[in-house]
Parts: structure tokens; sequence; C-alpha cells
């Protein structure tokens, strides 16, 4: 079979998401994507939503989670899990969930997690890195408050601090697409950006078509050769998920 773009597949598994509300083919071309490349955080996140809008809460909360796992600042991710913990009856990962949506857009400042988010995207790093400090004192946990802060700490200058920040987080979250683009980020300032680095190797994994680093850092692809995998025609005799997972 013919190899084609990664991204062409990504885009069909949106639509039929997304426009047509196809699951059960949105499940088949979804296991395709991941059989090939099986940590594409993008075809995830499709799924999750696929996997709520189609009544699978349990699956839902599993590939949030997933997804979370590589991206923590990603509201919109966030918020489907809220839903999904909700619709699933946990009612406290579901709170929490939809806390650290908020926090994560909103432009009152209402939490301490609020307000340091909210001068990271004013530009305001003085004042950024004052409130991630503060909070991380009441929400030490926080993956997107450590990534907030390795954020300011690089663009102050600190870039020592910012790289033990950006590790300690790939400690409790080593597919972290942030932690893993401030390290590229920190060599490229080393004059190392030619030489071999392990957090290309994962990003490759995880995002071969940039799709993060466009949407958060507005980078060109880091990787020359595009992403393929064969071609994939549904058939729907395929298995419909049902206690079955979708992925």
């Amino acid at each position: 079979m013919s190899q084609v773009p990664l991204h062409v597949l990504s885009d069909r598994l949106r639509v039929l998401v997304d426009e047509e509300r196809d699951y059960q083919a949105a499940f088949a071309l979804g296991r395709h994507l991941l059989r090939y490349w099986p940590k594409h955080v993008a075809t995830y996140a499709r799924l999750a939503g696929a996997a709520l809008a189609a009544g699978l809460t349990a699956d839902a909360v599993d590939l949030y989670q997933r997804c979370l796992s590589a991206d923590p600042e990603n509201a919109d991710l966030w918020g489907g899990y809220a839903r999904a913990a909700a619709d699933l009856g946990l009612k406290a990962e579901a709170e929490m969930a939809a806390q650290y949506a908020v926090d994560l857009i909103d432009e009152t400042g209402a939490t301490l997690p609020a307000q340091a988010h909210l001068a990271l995207r004013r530009g305001d790093p003085i004042t950024a890195r004052d409130r991630y400090v503060r909070a991380m004192a009441d929400h030490p946990g926080r993956m997107d408050l450590l990534l907030g802060l390795a954020t300011v700490l690089m663009e102050l200058g600190e870039e020592a601090y910012s790289e033990r920040v950006a590790r300690q987080v790939l400690v409790w979250l080593p597919n972290s697409l942030k932690a893993h683009h401030l390290l590229l980020m920190l060599a490229a300032r080393h004059g190392e950006a030619d030489v071999p680095h392990p957090s290309r190797r994962v990003l490759f994994a995880l995002d071969p078509d940039g799709d993060y680093a466009r949407r958060r850092f507005g980078w060109l692809p880091l990787f020359a050769a595009p992403a393929t995998l064969p071609d994939f025609v549904f058939r729907p005799s395929a298995p419909v998920p049902g206690r079955d997972r979708p992925v």
C-alpha cells in the first residue's frame, strides 16, 4: 500500500470526528495511525474527543490523561477531561480539571495560577515568575505551573535554572512537549543546535509534523523528512468499539 503523509490522515481523522461524527470510522483510523505512530499526541487528543462524544467515558478519561501527560498547559484538554470525569462520576477529578482549564485562560486573575499564566501571556516575566513561585507553594504537583516557570526563567536569562525545572518536569512527565522543546531551545542558545539531542527523538515520536511547535512557538517543523504511513481504507465491517477499547 502506498505511503501518505501523516498530516493527511490526521486531517481525515479530524473530519471524521468534528464534521461527520462517524466515530466507528474514526476509531478504526485512529488505531491505524497509532499502529505506525504509537505516541502521536494529536491522534490521542482527537480520539479522546470522539470517545467522549460516543459515550465511551472511561476510554475518554484514559485518552485525555495520556494527552495531558504530554501537554498539561492545554485548556481544551483539561476541559474535555473535566467533562469525561464528570460523566464517569469522578467528581473530585472533574472539579480539579475544570479549575485547571479556567486557570489557563482566565483574564481576570481570580487565582494565583491564573495570575501567573496571565502575566506570562501578557509578556510580564517578572510578575509571572513571582506568581508561579507563590502558586507552586500551594500547588506543588501542578505541571502547568512548573512549565510556566521554566518558560519564564528562560525568558529572563536564568537558563541553568530553567533547564533544571524542565528536567524535573520530565521526571514526572517524560513525554512533556514543552519541556523537551525548552531543552532544545536552551541547547540552541548554547550553540548546540546541530548536536544530536535526545529530546529531538522524543518529539519526533510525539509530534512529527510539528503541530505543537507551530502552535506554541510559531516554529517551522523540526524535521526535514515528512512523517508518513500506509494509506487507510475504512471497511464498515470493522469491529465497533463497545467494551473493546477504541485504541
